[in-house]
This record gives structure tokens, sequence and C-alpha cells, in this order.
């Protein structure tokens, strides 16, 4: 049986109009129901909540929430912890894949300038020789196929938005003729250790 003093109200929405019903003066608890349907109300959403889920040991709340071009995903807006789960419900890190996951792999023409905001995979018809990164981040892994007919000795560097070092497993050497090289990039502590393959 209902407390004499705890009221409720309802708040409805139908398209862009709120109807709102009070009940008593006073409101110890308050009850909102959303009627509505797509694509009413319609506007632009910037911060989105939901509350509770399915699993009763981890009911916390998520926030959607776009912020100066970034979607983010987390409990709160102050609390960044959480973890997220594609084709799981049992994350066991920040990003839990269950299944393939795909990059599209970037066609650079005949570049010997890459961006790799383009994508982490990306291939040119060039042959090796000086070639510039930019976007090249802390923590990132790339490849770069290089299909040019020319042998030839690659040689890299950035300067955005940065300038880490370069170093080279097998020591750096030309590329066979007529072949396509695979080179890889794994960048940590400022260093980006490539390793490559000749001759495909």
């Amino acid at each position: 049986m209902s407390s004499p003093n705890v009221r409720s109200r309802q708040l409805y929405f139908f398209g862009a109009f709120a109807v709102v019903a009070a009940l008593g003066p006073w409101a110890w608890a308050e009850t909102l129901t959303f009627a509505t349907t797509y694509p009413a109300p319609a506007g632009v959403y910037n911060y989105l909540v939901t509350t509770g889920n399915s699993d009763p040991v981890t009911p916390a709340n998520t926030v959607l929430n776009r912020n100066a071009g970034n979607t983010i995903l987390a409990p709160s807006a102050t609390n960044l912890g959480g973890m997220v789960g594609i084709g799981t419900t049992a994350p066991t890190g920040k990003l839990t894949v269950n299944g393939q996951m795909l990059a599209v792999v970037y066609n650079a023409g005949g570049a010997t300038g890459f961006d790799w905001n383009n994508g982490n995979l990306q291939y040119t018809a060039a042959s090796c020789g000086a070639m510039s990164f930019s976007n090249m981040q802390e923590g990132g892994a790339y490849s770069l196929v290089v299909k040019g007919a020319t042998a030839g000795t690659c040689t890299f560097s950035q300067g955005t938005p940065d300038s880490p070092v370069f170093r080279f497993f097998p020591g750096n050497a030309p590329t066979t003729a007529g072949a396509h090289t695979v080179y890889t990039f794994l960048r940590a502590g400022g260093i980006v250790y490539v390793s490559w393959i000749p001759g495909f």
C-alpha cells in the first residue's frame, strides 16, 4: 500500500508537446513516463543517459555524450571507467569484441606521403624511396604495402603531430625489383618499430 505522503507525477511526450499531470501538492517520489514513437520528438541529442540494464549485478548508468565532435561512452559524465562489449555481454577490457574486426584498406594511389587518419592499412603503387607520414599515434599499429616495381630503400619520417624515431628489423635495405614489400609499424614510447618483408 502506498504511503499517503507519496505522490506521483507523470510526464507524457506526444510529438513535440508535453503534458504534465500532477497529483497532490507534494511529490516525494516521481515517475516519469515517456510515450513517443520515432521520429517524434524530433531534434538533435548531444547527451543521452540510459539508466540500468538487464544485469542486476552491474546496473550502472551509461552516458552517450557528443563532446567537441567526439562520441564518448562512459558510465557517467565524470566517471570514464567501464567497458564496452560488442557481441558479448561480459567484456573484460575497455573494448571486447567477439567476432571479426575489419578496417577499411586505403588506396593511396602512387603517393609517397601517407596520412594514417585514412586507415591503419594502406598501399601505394609507388616504389620505395623517401616516404612521409602524418598522424601515426602512440600505441598504434600500422601496415603499408609498397607495390612499386623498382628496387629501392624506403625511409620514413613524420612531422605531424610529432617526429618519432624509426628502427628497423631486419636492417633497412633495398627492396626486390618487380615484387611487393610489406612494412609493419608499431609505435611505443616515441619509437616506431618497423619490420618488413620483401619479395611478394
